[in-house]
């Protein structure tokens, strides 16, 4: 027994030392399971975070949601930081490689946070927000929500970008972006529009810059016709502002030369901002307003010929010698118009002509009917009109060329139309003297064996009919004749081309065939075969026929435009322009009745000196005027018929009125004048306007609105009439005002008077007008308080000081005192410091005051300082 016992002791002992030693190995292994675990924690969470958004994007194309993936982020982060003290505090000599297996998680740990981020990029208020001020219209309001929600998205994609895994981006963007950048871009238009006319309305360019700001109107044209397109409450909105300044800017458009430009020794071009009135070139003599000057040293240009392109935006001023040196071509003041009526600006533009370019062939053409026929002319085209050309060679031969403008022809030729020819041109020389010694173009050869035909017929008024050709007739001579209805005469008078353009002719009919059954007739004209024959021969090889129906004109005249214009700077004409060609009636002066601004009736030949339809223009009268009439506003009533039109049975023109102001350069006709003053007494006040003022309607010096006394509108019920002069007659230069009870708050020596836009009775408005004049307070004082201020005394506070007028005064017509039964209570009074003091038996017994009217206010004794009785009908309690 003691030998077991001393092996167990032994056995015991040496656990024991084992247990004592091994304490350190014990705490080790403890240390090396607690950051094991809380490693493993962490990254088992951290793939936990990644794995639901990038899963579940991947696989299942959806978004996680929101909070699930916040939550596990947030835990993420929590065990990865507990891990991170975890190894600091028990990673001992193995930190580094703990550290390792940590950090091993901290790529998914970020993607996931910025998974996160990218979510926390809200973009639902802002959108919110955009919808909100959408709804509301304001223009401002939606382009700053716009704004905040395109920065938004800024950030949002942003933070996208960092997010990994394209399946998660892209389902990001489609849930996000997308429909935020749809909804920002659902008003782009309007926004585009809008800030353009902010910026005009911002920067004042219709005042100060005219060109920028039609540019800017320019560059949205198309985006405007899209906003008429859209209902809505922000495109209305945006759209009126548009109309507003759109206005403006055609209200201050005015046409101006753009440029002018020297083209060759025979031709300067003028360039217009926009189309010009024709009828605006000449004088009433004929000739050209806009002139050309020749400069010191300067070749003599010769007669200057003018020609207004077709669209009106370009004079093309011919030499007939040429130019050489400078010249200024000048635009007058106030006489050039534009078609919308405005002047155009004038302007002095110096240009200087050196033409030193020759002249250069710019094409060598032949047209053929059949290459068996040959080529039997050639026309030369130049870049400019030529004056001479030595020789032309073609294979060797030479050619003379006859020249005429810018082209030259060649005839009597007879090439072989199957062959390729070089055209030289020997010696080509302008009109500067320039010459091309020699240059050389291929001929171009077209074959045309197609015959001419008539392309249209259209009734060009009650007789006549424009026939349009596809191409030029030989001769310029078309044969034509045509029938009305079921007559078979012949009913075409004639056919004459038109000068300008010899494709058009116009057919006149035979005006005792038509309209014998009614207002219209259906005419039908024929081309007999072979009888239209172009410049090669080609010939129609059958009859053409084509209808047209002729109405008879039973529609009068109308009048479409008045304009002035000036001599010297004083408007001695003006004309009016109707709808269609008119002749005047005799004596014209008869069916014209004029009045002036005063509303004098004139006589007609007085301010009329004739009436006569235009020499250039037949649907214009010009109404030449007297001779020394005065400036003013003139209104005219034209009679009907002063006017009959052109119809085979003339239609009158109907009655028509219009104004026309009469002015002169540096002497306006007036249009404003002077108060000659005015004087306050006693709260009545006279104005002296020093001409017959209105007395009704707009500027009538009777409406009290038309004057302020301290910025104070007089009210309504103000007593205002004219004046009477010593006579006792009426004075229609003076009004007389009595300001009303209760107006004047308080006495004021210097109180501003102003009277505004009151108009004489020839409709000149008023300048501005103040005087200083002394009012009284006319204010009644009103009852504000009674207080009971002894056992007898009851003191009665009004809104200003108050009197007692007389050398005995009796108020108990003028106060009333009642107890709380509405018993009558008796008082004497006194006035003190302004306070009216009542002495009753028992002031405890007074419950209410009330204020009496006074049959007559002169002989009231409860005043203020400018004895106004006080105000009647108050009931005060105490």
């Amino acid at each position: 027994m003691k030998k077991k016992k001393a092996i167990k002791l032994s056995i015991a002992t040496a656990i024991a030392a084992s247990a004592f030693a091994g304490v350190p190995a014990i705490q080790s292994e403890a240390a090396t399971n607690s950051v094991d675990k809380a490693i493993t924690k962490a990254t088992t969470q951290v793939n936990k975070a990644f794995n639901l958004y990038y899963n579940t994007t991947k696989k299942s194309g959806k978004l996680p949601s929101g909070t699930a993936i916040r939550k596990e982020v947030k835990l993420a982060e929590q065990y990865y930081a507990a891990a991170q003290k975890e190894i600091a505090a028990k990673g001992g000599s193995k930190k580094a490689s703990y550290t390792k297996k940590l950090e091993a998680s901290k790529t998914s740990l970020n993607r996931a946070k910025n998974y996160v981020a990218a979510i926390s990029v809200t973009l639902k208020a802002s959108r919110t927000a955009l919808d909100s001020a959408i709804e509301s219209g304001s223009q401002s309001k939606v382009l700053s929500a716009q704004t905040a929600l395109d920065k938004k998205i800024a950030e949002f994609e942003k933070a996208v970008a960092k997010v990994f895994g394209p399946d998660a981006r892209r389902l990001l963007t489609k849930t996000y972006t997308t429909p935020a950048k749809a909804e920002s871009a659902a008003v782009d238009t309007e926004m585009k529009v809008y800030a353009v006319y902010k910026q005009i309305e911002r920067e004042d360019l219709i005042k100060t810059d005219l060109e920028k700001a039609g540019e800017l109107i320019d560059s949205v044209k198309a985006e405007v016709e899209e906003l008429k397109a859209k209902d809505s409450k922000l495109a209305e909105n945006i759209l009126k502002a548009v109309d507003k300044n759109n206005k403006a800017y055609e209200a201050a458009l005015v046409p101006v030369v753009k440029s002018v430009t020297a083209i060759n020794a025979k031709t300067i071009e003028v360039k217009f901002s926009s189309a010009i009135d024709a009828k605006t070139l000449k004088n009433a003599s004929g000739a050209d307003v806009i002139t050309v000057v020749t400069g010191e040293g300067a070749s003599n240009a010769g007669t200057v010929t003018q020609e207004l392109s077709e669209d009106g935006k370009t004079l093309t001023l011919k030499a007939s010698n040429i130019f050489k040196g400078d010249y200024t071509v000048k635009v007058p003041f106030e006489i050039v118009k534009g078609l919308d009526g405005k002047f155009l600006s004038p302007v002095n533009s110096k240009v200087t002509v050196n033409d030193t370019a020759a002249p250069v062939l710019t094409a060598a053409t032949s047209t053929i009917k059949d290459t068996k026929d040959g080529v039997k002319n050639i026309t030369l085209t130049f870049d400019e009109e030529v004056v001479s050309i030595a020789t032309v060679k073609i294979n060797g031969v030479n050619y003379d060329a006859d020249v005429e403008g810018n082209k030259a022809t060649i005839s009597n030729l007879n090439l072989d139309a199957t062959k390729d020819y070089d055209v030289t041109v020997v010696n080509a020389k302008d009109a500067a003297g320039n010459v091309k010694t020699s240059q050389v173009a291929p001929l171009t050869i077209s074959v045309d064996n197609a015959a001419p035909s008539v392309v249209s017929a259209v009734a060009a008024g009650e007789n006549k009919v424009t026939v349009t050709l596809d191409k030029e007739l030989a001769g310029d001579k078309l044969e034509i004749s045509g029938k009305v209805g079921t007559f078979n005469a012949e009913v075409v008078e004639k056919a004459e081309v038109n000068a300008k353009n010899k494709k058009e002719y116009t057919v006149t009919l035979k005006n005792g065939y038509l309209f014998k059954n009614g207002n219209s007739d259906t005419v039908t004209l024929t081309v007999a075969k072979e009888a239209l024959v172009d410049t090669l021969g080609n010939k129609n090889a059958s009859e053409i026929t084509k209808t047209v129906v002729v109405s008879k004109d039973a529609t009068a005249p109308e009048a479409v435009k008045v304009a002035t214009s000036k001599t010297d700077g004083k408007v001695t004409s003006f004309s009016v322009t109707y709808n269609e060609e008119v002749t005047v009636t005799n004596p014209a002066t008869a069916k014209i009745a004029v009045v002036n601004s005063k509303g004098e009736i004139l006589t007609a030949s007085n301010v009329v000196a004739k009436a006569e339809v235009s020499k250039d223009d037949a649907k214009t009268v010009v109404f030449t005027l007297a001779t020394g009439l005065a400036t003013d506003k003139y209104s005219f009533d034209l009679a009907e018929g002063f006017v009959t039109d052109k119809a085979l049975t003339p239609n009158n023109s109907a009655k028509y009125a219009f104004d026309v102001e009469v002015t002169e350069d540096g002497k306006p006709a007036e249009t404003s004048f002077n108060i000659e003053g005015a004087k306050a007494e006693d709260n009545v006040i006279t104005v002296d306007f020093g001409a017959k003022v209105k007395a009704t309607g707009t500027g009538s010096a009777l409406n009290p609105s038309a004057y302020q006394v301290n910025g104070v509108t007089l009210p309504s019920d103000t007593t205002i009439e004219f004046g009477k002069d010593e006579a006792g007659k009426l004075d229609q230069t003076k009004v007389v005002i009595t300001l009303p009870a209760g107006f004047v708050k308080a006495n004021d020596d210097k109180s501003i008077f102003r009277v505004t836009d009151v108009q004489t009775l020839d409709n000149k408005v008023s300048n501005a007008f103040t005087e200083i004049i002394g009012v009284k307070d006319n204010t009644a004082p009103e009852v504000k308080s009674i207080v009971a201020t002894d056992l007898t005394k009851v003191t009665v506070t009004y809104s200003e000081d108050i009197k007692l007028a007389g050398t005995t005064p009796d108020i108990t017509d003028e106060i009333s005192l009642v107890d709380s039964k509405g018993a009558s209570i008796a008082f004497t009074a006194e006035e003190v410091n302004g306070k009216l003091v009542l002495t009753v038996a028992d002031a405890t017994k007074v419950n209410s005051l009330t204020t009496l009217k006074v049959e007559d206010v002169n002989n009231a004794n409860i005043v203020d300082g400018n004895d106004v009785a006080q105000k009647a009908g108050l009931t005060v309690s105490k």
